[in-house]
């Protein structure tokens, strides 16, 4: 699948809706999100209050 946002995506994105449905599914978009955002750094989560 082309995960490149240009053109129409990119409009659509920017005026908030949401991603087309395959991306939240597809094993190359959940392959290519481990690779570019969790596994360059730690992702930090807890509570507000401890923040």
């Amino acid at each position: 699948m082309d995960v490149d946002i240009q053109g129409t995506l990119r409009a659509e994105l920017e005026s908030g809706l949401t991603l087309p449905a395959p991306w939240y599914s597809d094993p190359t978009i959940y392959a290519r999100e481990q690779e570019r955002i969790f596994r360059r750094s730690w992702q930090y989560a807890c509570a507000v209050g401890r923040a």
